[in-house]
């Protein structure tokens, strides 16, 4: 079953499917590399409108990856957009390794069109597909990340997906993982309270 915070949860769009975020209360919140590596606007639909993520909305983008001092890392960005109420909430808490959550995103398929006499142009074409994972936390954090494994293997285009307690709280945002591999990383949620 749809739960309502559901459509909260969005897919960016860039010249490439570029990423996912999530509304929490008015703020639009993904994982900093989304933006830092795009260039902006980057573009969003909810409730049947297009809204530009662009600098005259953005709060903060930052994308550091020191592995000299993990403390300093943060891969998030997030923009104000007038008029939305999500339900989702920040965790003031982290996860603990064993504890098990669900992450939301989307995927590029490739659907085919096998009609015979249509142009090859018109084969195939990209469709975002919603998905939900569970994902379990694992003994492993470094700074402000922490590692999980997930049943369903995340790919290129979730990063900034949220992991989600039952209660529409968010734990983490997706920083990355392993290709073909169900290990991923994500930073912990609450520290987005700290950097806005």
């Amino acid at each position: 079953m749809k739960k309502e915070f559901e459509k909260f949860i969005l897919p960016i769009e860039s010249v490439a499917h570029a990423g996912c975020g999530f509304f929490v209360g008015d703020l639009f919140v993904t994982a900093g590399h989304v933006v830092v590596n795009n260039e902006l606007p980057l573009t969003i639909y909810f409730e049947g409108k297009s809204i530009k993520l662009d600098k005259s909305n953005l709060l903060f983008a930052q994308y550091a990856d020191n592995e000299a001092n993990p403390e300093a890392n943060v891969d998030c960005a997030v923009f104000r957009i007038e008029g939305v109420n999500s339900p989702l909430k920040l965790a003031d808490y982290r996860p603990k390794p064993g504890e098990s959550y669900t992450c939301y995103a989307f995927n590029d398929e490739v659907i085919k069109n096998n009609q015979p006499g249509v142009p090859a142009i018109f084969a195939s074409f990209d469709q975002i597909v919603p998905i939900s994972t569970s994902v379990s936390v694992l003994d492993k954090a470094e700074g402000k990340f922490f590692g999980c494994e997930s049943v369903e293997i995340l790919q290129r285009g979730n990063s900034g997906a949220p992991l989600i307690a039952d209660d529409g709280t968010v734990v983490g945002i997706l920083h990355g993982g392993v290709p073909d591999s169900p290990q991923c990383v994500f930073q912990y949620a609450d520290i987005i309270n700290s950097l806005i």
